[in-house]
């Protein structure tokens, strides 16, 4: 075990060490949340999510038409 200045051992500054970081880390994204208009980054990756949902949610209806016609001529062949 390796004894410290002040007769502390290594695992207990680095202990002590990482908790203060915690601590500081923690009290930090308390004070403000970083909004969307701030960070460009995250608002572009918000608008490229949106315009996917978008773009698949207009493409639904005519892939739901293909499968029931399917669906249909699968039922006639059980048939």
């Amino acid at each position: 075990m390796v004894i410290g200045p002040l007769g502390t051992s290594a695992e207990q500054l680095i202990s002590t060490i990482c908790h203060r970081n915690e601590a500081e880390e923690a009290a930090e994204s308390r004070e403000r949340p970083m909004t969307v208009d701030e960070d460009p980054e995250t608002a572009e990756k918000i608008w490229l999510f949106k315009s996917t949902i978008s773009a698949n949610a207009s493409t639904l209806p005519p892939i739901l038409k293909r499968l029931k016609a399917c669906f249909a001529r699968m039922e006639e062949l059980d048939r």
